[in-house]
């Protein structure tokens, strides 16, 4: 296979370059012309060995997304896209892959149905649904309108329950609706079965709005439950900034206890990680103004330091090993400071993978990470592995790459 396209799919690296997209049209747009010539090796491929390859790598919803709009219709391929369908935001963004690549209304339309419960109208917007799709859309919509006005009338019974569980209405649907009053017993349910069937963080996210006074203990067994089963690095770097705008108490000790206590196996590959802090990484990262570039920067070290044998310095201040929780809070403004040095600990001794965070670049490394940057341009002239944003997505390709860098 074209080591190009193989990179892509391992990593998510296009011209030694990690980035990917928004869920918006403009984003996706500009990330599809930054893939220059990619299309034509995709085309020149075998279409099953890369399907083969995708499912072997686990590559996630941004990369499948742009290769099955590549190519010509594959089964196979169709199916495997489906599965890492599980939000509305990766529905949009499947959507505006199939729309500005290689757009096939009937593919759109075929995802619609398969997919329905992750309609919305702003989807249609993109690409009108065939009539018997928005029939059934609309029908559907009548039923959330209902609830949502039983919520807010205080009128929500277990027949609201029932008409939530038969249309798939989302945590995500309902947002502010849950912090109405109603029936405790039918919110406590409500939130029972949220949790149980989608995914938990997706619940975290409104549950603190949802219960003014206390929430139920076996809401939070049920998420304590759930929690425990996150084993992913991208699961829990969504985690701990969960943690970061969460006020709840109960939720915030739950968290915090299960990250501090998350241990997962050591590789043997060595990890020299400098993160530049400077007045810049002061800047808020996030539009809830919760956490800085500091704070993201600082996560992503922490993480990738418990996957290797790490060395983990902010500018000159070594941050010894400790819980996840631990070391990222020692990471804060005390050690920024106006020059940071750069300094690489490399020897052909005892060779390092080394990771430099900074919006500055630097050949002395292997990988420099600019989580400030929301460029979607791939340079091919870089000698290290250059990697742009902070999206949840990237860090699994990073410590893929890590295992195993490029030649």
């Amino acid at each position: 296979m074209n080591s190009k396209l193989l990179n892509y799919i391992k990593y998510g690296a296009y011209n030694n370059t990690i980035c990917f997209p928004e869920a918006n049209a403009d984003s996706v747009k500009k990330y599809i012309k930054g893939l220059k010539d990619l299309p034509c090796i995709i085309k020149n491929e075998c279409s099953n060995q890369i399907v083969s390859m995708l499912r072997k790598e686990d590559s996630n919803v941004i990369v499948i997304s742009y290769i099955f709009s590549m190519i010509a219709f594959n089964q196979d391929l169709y199916e495997l896209l489906k599965t890492k369908i599980d939000s509305f935001d990766k529905m949009h963004i499947v959507v505006f892959f199939l729309k500005y690549g290689c757009f096939n209304k009937k593919i759109i339309n075929r995802l619609y149905e398969d997919k329905f419960e992750f309609l919305s109208k702003d989807l249609f917007k993109i690409s009108k649904p065939k009539i018997k799709t928005l029939l059934k859309f609309n029908k559907r919509s009548k039923v959330l309108k209902k609830v949502k006005k039983d919520i807010k009338n205080k009128k929500a019974n277990k027949d609201t329950l029932i008409k939530i569980k038969a249309n798939k209405i989302s945590p995500f649907e309902l947002m502010h609706y849950t912090s109405y009053f109603f029936d405790k017993e039918i919110k406590e349910k409500l939130f029972l079965y949220f949790i149980e069937t989608y995914n938990v963080l997706e619940s975290l996210k409104i549950i603190e709005c949802s219960f003014s006074e206390v929430i139920p203990n076996s809401v939070l067994e049920k998420i304590k439950e759930k929690i425990s089963n996150i084993n992913t690095i991208e699961e829990i770097y969504e985690l701990i900034l969960l943690h970061e705008k969460i006020n709840n108490k109960e939720i915030k000790d739950i968290i915090y206890n299960f990250i501090s206590s998350y241990k997962t196996e050591k590789n043997e590959k060595n990890v020299f990680i400098h993160l530049a802090a400077n007045n810049k990484s002061r800047m808020k990262a996030d539009k809830d103004e919760k956490y800085t570039y500091l704070n993201i920067s600082g996560i992503l070290g922490v993480l990738i330091s418990k996957k290797f044998n790490t060395e983990l310095f902010v500018n000159n201040h070594l941050i010894k090993d400790d819980s996840i929780m631990k070391m990222k809070n020692k990471i804060n403004d005390n050690l920024v400071c106006l020059n940071p040095a750069k300094k690489t600990r490399k020897t052909e001794k005892n060779k390092k993978i080394e990771i430099l965070f900074s919006d500055s670049f630097s050949n002395n490394y292997d990988i420099v990470w600019n989580v400030m940057s929301k460029d979607l341009e791939f340079d091919n002239y870089n000698k290290y592995l250059l990697v742009k944003g902070f999206d949840k997505k990237i860090l699994p390709c990073v410590t893929k790459y890590i295992n195993h860098p490029l030649p």
